[in-house]
């Protein structure tokens, strides 16, 4: 390794003042996130490679590298996909700026960069019951605007084949003529 190319450390300390505060602008949170990423990384390292935070180097962020760790936050530490996702991120932007910052090094990004996100299940609402229908819909405040608002469109985003059918009421929001909105709320 050359010795004009900084050590890991100066290039990530440079990644987080300048490429995320100064020029990204990002919130504290992303930045403490990102942060916790590299720690728990450096933890890996440690516990999986034998590996000081003095020893990593650029290289161990090659592509087996970080498989192994999205490994590791699944098995180790229990983290469901979007925590993985999460961490995926935060070093694919830092290979970003590495690959820019230090070209030498753009052969070791650009298959980081390969790693894929984590196949994640959202949970699907097929419906909702009458019962939580009628909860929402008593919560809704209609002596204030906002409340009405929210009252209205609960009453007009539940139609039939769309959640709860049986959850319209009787005496509809909607009249007979297809322009004329009863605001009786």
């Amino acid at each position: 390794m050359k010795s004009d190319i900084p050590p890991i450390q100066t290039l990530l300390q440079n990644y987080f003042l300048q490429r995320l505060l100064q020029q990204r602008k990002v919130s504290p949170e992303t930045t403490h996130s990102y942060r916790d990423t590299f720690r728990i990384y450096l933890s890996y390292m440690r516990q999986v490679h034998q590996l000081s935070p003095t020893e990593v180097g650029v290289e161990h962020f090659d592509l087996e590298y970080v498989q192994g760790f999205c490994k590791y936050l699944e098995d180790i530490r229990g983290n469901k996909p979007v925590t993985i996702n999460n961490r995926i991120a935060a070093i694919k932007s830092f290979m970003h700026y590495v690959s820019e910052m230090e070209p030498e090094y753009s052969a070791i990004a650009k298959r980081s960069l390969m790693l894929p996100a984590q196949k994640q299940e959202l949970p699907a609402m097929d419906f909702i019951t009458k019962e939580e229908f009628d909860a929402m819909i008593t919560i809704c405040d209609t002596t204030t605007f906002i409340g009405a608002r929210d009252k209205l469109m609960l009453m007009i985003f539940i139609i039939p084949g769309y959640g709860c059918p049986s959850c319209l009421p009787s005496n509809n929001l909607i009249s007979k003529e297809p322009t004329a909105v009863n605001m009786q709320i």
